[in-house]
């Protein structure tokens, strides 16, 4: 059995009055509502850990600050709809995965990237009628990637919703998605690149991918750029395909049989964007998607 390495929020929990001016305002800066439930003050280096926040209540925030080469994986099932807001701050090489196991919720969570290089993954595995909202708002020359995964089968069906908003200059995103689809399940994802007019020489761009495993399924994707400054890079694109003979052929040749060599090219497709990310996040992903394929 693995040992899991979760951290205790609570010791790191204070009072949203003691928090530092700069923070604050930032969030004034959001129009964020000031009057948070819990607020969570996490300054951590060279960590693997586990997050759970099924005791957090609705309205809180949790930032980490001066972090690096930090790999996080958060698993939570709320019962009911929270509203976390992620700031991370002065930050480097932080890698973030959120296994979402909610059903039946329209969930929403902000995102705020400031001074800092983040991965952000979202994997939807376990999630089932669910809304699911996130906007990520990227300031002060950030890094920001995100690379969700998705993976329904039965009669799943999840509605998904990420806004990219750059609002100063030089910002770099990336935002992707892979979707495989079995049985009738059922994914509407709506992707937005919103490039303010303070957000001169932003690079930005957002990608689709979708794999049919069958004729009942149904996918819609709908890629979306907002540009108000000239200086900018921005690009999205969708893709949608299918495990063809010739991928199996080839396996097959080489001694494998159809449905270990399906496996072999679904794993694949889903784990594309991630080569990049640490053991420990490789192998959580990994041994997910072995036991839902």
């Amino acid at each position: 059995m693995v040992n899991k390495n979760n951290l205790n929020l609570s010791f790191y929990k204070l009072n949203f009055s003691d928090l530092k001016n700069k923070y604050k305002l930032m969030l004034s800066k959001l129009n964020f509502n000031l009057n948070y439930n819990s607020v969570y003050f996490l300054s951590l280096k060279s960590k693997n850990i586990y997050l759970n926040l099924n005791k957090v209540t609705n309205n809180s925030i949790i930032i980490f600050s001066n972090c690096k080469d930090l790999n996080v994986i958060e698993e939570s099932n709320f019962l009911k709809n929270k509203n976390i807001v992620y700031y991370f701050y002065n930050s480097s090489n932080i890698t973030f995965l959120k296994n979402i196991l909610s059903k039946n919720l329209i969930s929403k969570n902000n995102v705020i990237v400031d001074k800092s290089s983040i991965n952000f993954t979202n994997l939807f595995l376990d999630s089932n009628d669910l809304t699911y909202f996130q906007e990520n708002f990227l300031v002060n020359k950030s890094n920001f990637s995100e690379n969700d995964i998705l993976l329904l089968s039965k009669q799943q069906k999840n509605n998904i919703s990420i806004i990219n908003t750059h609002l100063s200059k030089e910002i770099v995103s990336n935002t992707s998605i892979k979707n495989v689809l079995k049985d009738f399940s059922f994914v509407r994802y709506d992707g937005l690149i919103n490039i303010l007019k303070k957000a001169d020489f932003s690079k930005a761009y957002l990608e689709t991918n979708t794999m049919f495993l069958s004729k009942n399924t149904k996918s819609i994707n709908i890629p979306m750029l907002e540009i108000v400054p000239k200086n900018v890079v921005a690009t999205h694109a969708a893709t949608v395909e299918q495990v063809t003979l010739d991928e199996l052929f080839y396996l097959g040749s080489r001694g494998l049989s159809e449905k270990h060599a399906n496996k072999l090219i679904l794993t694949s497709f889903l784990t594309a964007n991630i080569s990049s990310y640490s053991e420990f996040i490789k192998s959580y992903i990994l041994a997910k998607i072995k036991s839902k394929l």
